[in-house]
């Protein structure tokens, strides 16, 4: 998992904005280009990282592990209406991820992906406070040894689009309202090349985890976070949601380029709510410009009928550009999302017409220490305006 891009500022909004539950196939990146991420993809059966390795023997044992430090600063906020519920916040976090791959065989594998860092939430200045565990992905997945046909079952992520994962910097948009991490299912992939390039199917089936799976390690679940479990999209008896997602790259004569499509749906909860269609595309291009020096695009579209389970349809746009030069990444992005009222109106479901948001960030690998990360956004959304500076240090060791 890709560190949230942009976390603090999401739970300061939080009350504003709810989470919703959507579906796609996420694939993992590249380490390089996501220094803040371990990725796991039951699609792809292996660890993304330096971890990745190919065993001499049978079973095998892979690991990676992930150690960041994190520097908050919430600032300049301001609230439509009324007074800004805070002035300003500080927070020092520690995040640590540990990533398990156990290969059965060269197909068969069992994954897991574990996580500590602060999971209380709210806009009080901390140092390394709220800290607690929780099992993100645990799950069997088959993968050929042509690597164009799996299968997988368990405890894994899914979203609409990629952008909370593939862009680069500390901001992706309000695509985390778009990611559900760590839903209950099974689903299948298979690949094959054609005229048009290389082509991948993905499907799956899955369901709200709402149990022990989901549980914190160490502290309960607040009152608040229980409730969001019992009464979000996908919180059904059986394996009621559904989604595909459509992939193209490799195309004859167009070197770098990628299109990714989801679709699906995320069914009613226990509690009643409306269900939510959507839909996701994905543009991403990567062009060489020199030896040591690549120019990185990314654009998304997403659209949600019944967002957040409610009388809403959404319309999200990202767009975000890297230029990677040498151990430095430059990054900017910004993000744009609008609501219509399905029935009645967006005042009568406390909703304002849009949401935006812009950032800019610095990244800097260095050859033997920790990853560096600076970054800046401005994020305008529901009726508050905050800016988020980010400072990030980040280690991660694998076997080699």
């Amino acid at each position: 998992m890709k560190l949230p891009k942009m976390n603090p500022l999401r739970r300061a909004c939080a009350g504003l904005i709810a989470l919703a539950l959507a579906l796609a196939m996420a694939s993992s990146a590249a380490l390089a280009e996501n220094p803040g991420e371990i990725a796991l993809d039951p699609g792809a059966g292996a660890l993304s990282g330096k971890g990745a390795t190919a065993a001499s023997s049978y079973p095998a044992f892979n690991w990676e592990m992930l150690l960041a430090l994190e520097k908050t600063r919430l600032g300049q906020i301001s609230a439509d209406q009324g007074a800004a519920p805070f002035s300003q916040a500080n927070f020092l976090d520690p995040i640590v991820q540990l990533a398990l791959e156990f290969k059965l065989s060269p197909e068969w594998g069992v994954y897991a992906l574990s996580q500590a860092r602060n999971l209380s939430g709210g806009a009080d200045n901390r140092v390394f406070d709220g800290v607690d565990a929780q099992l993100l992905n645990l799950f069997l997945a088959y993968q050929s040894q042509d690597k164009e046909r799996s299968v997988f079952a368990g405890k894994f992520d899914v979203s609409f689009g990629e952008a909370w994962h593939r862009v680069d910097g500390i901001y992706s948009g309000f695509s985390e309202d778009y990611h559900y991490q760590g839903a209950l299912g099974l689903g299948a992939r298979r690949g094959w090349r054609s005229g048009w390039g290389k082509m991948a199917l993905s499907a799956m089936a899955f369901k709200r985890d709402h149990g022990i799976t989901r549980d914190t390690w160490f502290a309960p679940r607040d009152e608040l976070r229980a409730q969001a479990d019992e009464n979000g999209l996908a919180n059904t008896p059986g394996l009621r949601s559904a989604g595909l997602s459509w992939e193209l790259s490799e195309m004859p004569g167009v070197d770098g380029l990628r299109l990714n499509v989801d679709a699906g749906h995320v069914a009613q909860g226990i509690q009643g709510r409306r269900a939510m269609d959507v839909a996701a595309a994905t543009l991403e291009y990567k062009h060489q410009l020199a030896q040591d020096t690549e120019l990185r695009l990314y654009g998304e579209l997403v659209s949600a009928r019944g967002f957040d389970g409610r009388e809403l349809a959404a319309q999200h746009a990202t767009l975000s550009a890297s230029l990677v030069a040498g151990r430095f990444v430059w990054t900017a992005t910004g993000a744009r999302r609008s609501f219509s009222a399905l029935s009645g109106d967006l005042a009568s479901q406390g909703m304002t017409p849009r949401d935006r948001g812009v950032a800019v960030a610095l990244t800097y690998a260095s050859e033997a220490g920790p990853v560096l990360q600076a970054g800046v956004a401005r994020q305008h959304a529901q009726g508050l305006a905050v800016t988020q500076l980010t400072l990030r240090a980040i280690w991660l060791w694998a076997p080699h």
